[in-house]
């Protein structure tokens, strides 16, 4: 119990007691576990946003360069194999001129007569919508042109985390960001009608 003197009231300032202390404990053990995962969870959505996002801006530019430096240009992915847990893609230009950025078919860009501009890797495993490899080829009027079974094509980044773009859709002349309906664990593929345009 406190005194009082001259009207204000004084308290015996013994400390807090060991009660207090661990209530105070807990308390900021919970923030900072609820803090924690709210964190975790909130990198692993950003993660998969960033992949899509450079990708499509990559996608974006390589049709711009195409149309600007009036040559064709391809795009290929996971060449040379990605490190685990990532994913990688590269663009050329046709430097010689042949309009054919895989005589081979094998889904690589051939080294012979182009020039590789820009290999990237981004921090999420890039899944193609078919089976086969593929290549992207911008012609001189920055439109896809067909090369393999079908033309364009969709590229996923599953994931548990929910982001709010994990797909992109290719077509002849339109690339779109897009969310996955869904994921592979509740029935959902890699393909256009899985990926809702945002």
């Amino acid at each position: 119990m406190g005194t009082i003197r001259r009207g204000i009231l004084f308290k015996n300032n013994g400390g807090i007691t060991q009660v207090e202390l661990i209530i105070v404990v807990s308390i900021i053990s919970s923030f900072a576990m609820a803090i924690g995962f709210t964190y975790a969870a909130w990198m692993g959505k950003y993660k998969v946003e960033k992949a899509a996002r450079e990708l499509y801006v990559d996608l974006m530019n390589t049709r711009c360069m195409a149309m600007t430096r009036n040559r064709d240009h391809f795009v290929d992915f996971n060449f040379p194999s990605p490190p685990a847990g990532q994913g990688t893609y590269r663009i050329a230009e046709d430097t010689n001129e042949d309009n054919e950025g895989d005589d081979d078919a094998d889904g690589i860009i051939d080294p012979d007569g182009h020039t590789i501009l820009a290999p990237r890797t981004v921090e999420y495993p890039i899944t193609w919508g078919t089976t086969t490899p593929r290549i992207i080829n911008f012609d001189k009027r920055g439109i896809v042109q067909p090369r393999g079974q079908a033309l364009g094509g969709t590229i996923c980044f599953f994931s548990d985390n929910d982001p709010d773009y994990d797909c992109i859709v290719i077509s002849r002349t339109r690339i779109i960001m897009g969310k996955l309906k869904k994921q592979p664990d509740n029935g959902g593929e890699c393909k256009a009608a899985n990926c809702e345009k945002k």
